[in-house]
């Protein structure tokens, strides 16, 4: 039988609450996310929330490493103007069974069972239905994290092509990012012990 080892899903809450705890009132400051990155540190899990400019635009994301044995390889994109063109063309974009999403976002992955398994939370889709734009990946961490790493690692990567600055955008935010972590770390044997 396998025992929970770490769970991020049992913690989430708790993460948010620090994070929270973390902006309090700043968030309303135009630039209090561009100019600061937020770390936590809790249990096993590193989360930072911070932005960057790409061409000239301000992006928020979300990012956090976790181990990924399985090598499971997962990007997620709204599909915009181009995306029936780039399906034409052969592009992959995996069918998870849920309408609203497969007519939204371009699915691509290494194991369509954990893809459709993700979507499977009502709570994700609706959030993710609700956002403009947004770009869900598992990366190759890079040595980004550094030390803080025991074995190589992966992370989950979020983001918004735009500075957030406001709450509830970014509770959302979080929240697509912390359900998509807990499923990915509640079907991985890398968090059980035997």
């Amino acid at each position: 039988m396998k025992t929970p080892k770490t769970r991020f899903s049992l913690i989430k809450d708790a993460v948010w609450k620090r994070i929270s705890r973390g902006i309090g009132d700043h968030l309303n400051k135009p630039n209090f996310l561009k100019n600061k990155a937020l770390q936590l540190d809790i249990q096993d899990w590193s989360i930072t929330i911070d932005s960057y400019t790409s061409n000239k635009t301000l992006h928020t994301r979300f990012r956090a490493p976790f181990i990924n044995d399985e090598k499971l390889s997962i990007k997620i994109f709204t599909k915009g103007m181009l995306g029936s063109e780039m399906k034409f063309f052969g592009m992959q974009d995996i069918i998870v069974g849920h309408p609203d999403i497969d007519e939204k976002y371009i699915i691509q992955g290494n194991k369509n069972n954990i893809l459709k398994g993700i979507f499977e939370s009502v709570l994700l889709r609706k959030l993710m239905m609700d956002q403009k734009e947004l770009l869900i990946q598992v990366k190759d961490d890079e040595g980004w994290f550094g030390e803080a790493t025991k074995k190589p690692e992966y992370e989950l990567y979020v983001e918004v092509p735009y500075l957030i600055k406001d709450n509830e955008q970014l509770t959302a935010v979080f929240t697509i990012f912390s359900e998509i972590l807990s499923f990915l770390c509640d079907n991985s044997p890398a968090y059980f012990v035997k």
